[in-house]
């Protein structure tokens, strides 16, 4: 389950973003409307988008270096909790 401003990205990747491009294709709108709508959902999509791969990335390094330091198949081994993965982790 992806956190709280990982939830958010999504929604602003698969959502929002083409939601306001898609109402910048009424005709019924001003111009000016059509192309802030058009350029702001797609700036949300790739701003989002970027980051969201960005922190997906670092955190599957950061579970990659804890696995690597503490034994990928050790018997007994569990995941690692949060504080474990903050220790490993890369900063942002």
């Amino acid at each position: 389950m992806p956190g709280k401003t990982q939830l958010i990205r999504l929604l602003d990747v698969f959502l929002f973003g083409p939601y306001m491009i898609k109402a910048s294709l009424d005709k019924g709108l001003p111009d000016y409307y059509r192309l802030g709508l058009g350029v702001v959902g797609l700036g949300t999509i790739l701003y989002n988008g970027f980051n969201l791969l960005k922190i997906y990335q670092a955190e599957q390094s950061t579970l990659s270096n804890w696995r690597s330091q503490n034994g990928r198949r050790r018997r007994g081994l569990r995941a690692p909790n949060l504080e474990q993965l903050r220790r490993y982790s890369v900063n942002l």
